[in-house]
């Protein structure tokens, strides 16, 4: 088993009350499958969206025992957040994460956001 920690951000034009009810909060099963269609067909959430929400993985996470997330959502002004990506893995054998899969585990979460933004900017009256 390897530990390691990995930390990625970007910046988005939506509010940090609207990006998060979208992306993290009640909203997310509702969005997600909109602003990502083709990619998610629907989101299954095991948990109140708090800390302890289950959601399915894919093939960089099954490489890992364990996995924490951090994903904060921070102004940055009017209209405009910074979301900010921390996460703390162990892997499953003895050799760390290929930087390629470190990559993928932090660009999986951004390019969501960014699907998300790009939806709420087509849609400017939802979750206003």
């Amino acid at each position: 088993m390897v530990a390691g920690v990995i930390t990625d951000e970007c910046t988005v034009a939506v509010s940090t009350e609207r990006l998060w009810k979208a992306c993290f909060g009640d909203a997310m099963p509702a969005i997600l499958p909109k602003a990502c269609a083709g990619i998610i067909d629907a989101v299954e959430v095991d948990g109140p969206g708090g800390a302890g929400t289950v959601l399915e993985g894919g093939k960089v996470t099954k490489q890992l025992k364990s996995q924490v997330n951090e994903i904060r959502v921070e102004a940055a002004g009017e209209g405009v957040s910074v979301v900010k990506v921390k996460v703390e893995y162990e892997t499953l054998g003895d050799a760390p994460l290929p930087a390629e899969d470190q990559a993928r585990l932090t660009k999986a979460y951004l390019g969501l956001v960014k699907k998300v933004e790009a939806y709420l900017a087509v849609h400017p009256d939802e979750l206003a």
